[in-house]
């Protein structure tokens, strides 16, 4: 998780990663999956991670993207 949410706090997005089954990393590794980013574009490019994630070609998801994916905030309640 790299910048600043709008809608969540990191602990809460983190948690609600986790209750999806999710793992959440101080640090992108070639195990990662998806980099959330969030906020201020300029701020977060700048992040180390998500400068990682670019370089490893993984998928970055922004904030809602990723609320849309959790079973636990999707609008339908499951996947």
């Amino acid at each position: 998780i790299c910048g600043e949410m709008v809608h969540y706090s990191r602990e809460d997005l983190k948690r609600l990663i986790e209750e999806g089954g999710g793992k959440v990393q101080d640090k992108v590794a070639p195990d990662t999956t998806y980099v959330v980013a969030g906020g201020d574009r300029a701020k977060y490019e700048n992040d180390s991670n998500y400068r990682e994630a670019l370089q490893l070609g993984l998928k970055v998801m922004g904030e809602q993207e990723l609320l849309d994916f959790l079973p636990s905030t999707s609008p339908s309640g499951s996947r």
